[in-house]
């Protein structure tokens, strides 16, 4: 969601604690309500950038027309948290990403091989029986 690598071990073990009680999708919530992220893809950007940060963060895809000026209008009159939920809470989203993968995968710093190195003992309560 960020767009970038993970600074420290330390926020890595921090994300891992979160993840023991929370869905990968609520992370993902987290990490574009977060200020970095409306500090670099809110603030000072236009409805329809906004618009089309959430189809690129959120969806992995670029917009459509129609739904860019959908959501254009939307963004303008209800707020990007309200538009990040909706978009969270789509079918598209939830079809393609679930409660349990990440948007935009095989970007930079998103990829399997730049993952850290995570043993399934930091994931005992996710670890199948």
């Amino acid at each position: 969601v960020l767009q970038r690598p993970v600074e420290s071990q330390g926020s890595i073990d921090n994300w891992v604690t979160y993840l023991r009680s929370n869905t990968v999708k609520d992370l993902v919530r987290v990490g574009i309500l977060s200020d970095e992220s409306i500090g670099n893809y809110v603030t000072n950007s236009s409805y329809a950038e906004q618009a089309a940060t959430l189809y690129d963060v959120l969806l992995d895809r670029p917009a459509d027309t129609g739904g860019l000026a959908s959501w254009t209008s939307e963004i303008e009159l209800n707020g990007w948290t309200n538009a990040v939920d909706a978009f969270l809470g789509s079918a598209e989203y939830m079809n393609s990403f679930g409660t349990n993968s990440v948007p935009g995968a095989g970007r930079p710093g998103c990829g399997p091989s730049e993952a850290p190195s995570l043993s399934p003992s930091m994931f005992p309560s996710m670890m199948p029986s």
